[in-house]
């Protein structure tokens, strides 16, 4: 009896954890419906999407002697696969960053669930901005940097590499973006402070400058700089952006102060 009842209030304590995982098992499963539907719109306008990951080498090229070549059997279906994968992610972002958002909701204040639509629309509008940057910018520069060692030569490109090498930046950029947004969210609900963001910015520079050492095709000083000085330039923003969430959140405090009743207001 006592081994019996010793059960049950095991499991009624087990209870919430099991609800928990049970609930992050169908936010992961939801993000990869978003990420599946996305990849199938994606793949459904495969030579559309192809057409703009060729662009920076045609760019580049413009009368130079250059192919992308296929060398192994299936590497143009697999790397169909890639593309469609690497686009259904950006395409279900929306809804990937909404189930992230809908499962840590419950654990915050009403205050702080107001953030949802901020945090989701400038996690978006960040991605974008590092897709454009990656597209328009640091992929323009490293491009030709990296294939005029050798001028005179033609240049055979294999077909999964290449696209691999540019995705691999559009991806890391889009994330890496969203710095500032995660830096203002996390000071918005005081877990981490303006102050700390910067005594760690000795840290944070070295580990930018290692990421984008990464992250660029290249590792010289150059191509290296374009990927690096930006990401510094968002941190920078990022502390910015958590000293105003630290100044909303003191404004509101007093303001709730202010209209809490005192001993002395019910005494009157």
């Amino acid at each position: 009896m006592a081994r019996t009842r010793q059960l049950k209030d095991s499991s009624f304590k087990e209870a919430p954890l099991i609800d928990h995982l049970e609930e992050l098992r169908w936010r992961i499963i939801w993000a990869v419906v978003a990420w599946i539907a996305g990849s199938a719109v994606t793949f459904n306008f495969l030579p559309f999407v192809s057409d703009l990951l060729r662009r920076p080498l045609e760019v580049y090229a413009n009368g130079r002697n250059f192919e992308l070549v296929q060398l192994r059997i299936a590497e143009g279906f697999t790397t169909s696969f890639v593309i469609a994968a690497a686009g259904g992610l950006v395409l279900g972002m929306p809804i990937i960053l909404y189930q992230l958002w809908a499962f840590i909701a419950p654990g915050l204040t009403r205050r702080e669930r107001g953030y949802a639509i901020p945090f989701i629309f400038g996690s978006l509008l960040a991605f974008t901005a590092g897709l454009s940057f990656a597209y328009f910018v640091a992929l323009p520069f490293a491009l030709p940097f990296l294939l005029s060692f050798f001028p005179g030569v033609k240049v055979s490109l294999q077909l999964g590499d290449y696209i691999g090498d540019i995705i691999t930046p559009l991806v890391m950029f889009g994330v890496l973006f969203q710095l500032p947004v995660l830096m203002f969210l996390l000071s918005k609900i005081g877990i981490i402070t303006a102050k700390f963001y910067a005594a760690q910015r000795r840290i944070a520079v070295f580990g930018i400058v290692v990421l984008a050492a990464v992250i660029t095709p290249t590792g010289d000083p150059v191509n290296l700089a374009i990927a690096a000085v930006p990401l510094i330039l968002l941190y920078e923003i990022g502390i910015v952006l958590a000293r105003i969430a630290e100044s909303q959140n003191s404004r509101a405090a007093k303001l709730s102060a202010a209209a809490t009743p005192t001993d002395d207001d019910f005494d009157d």
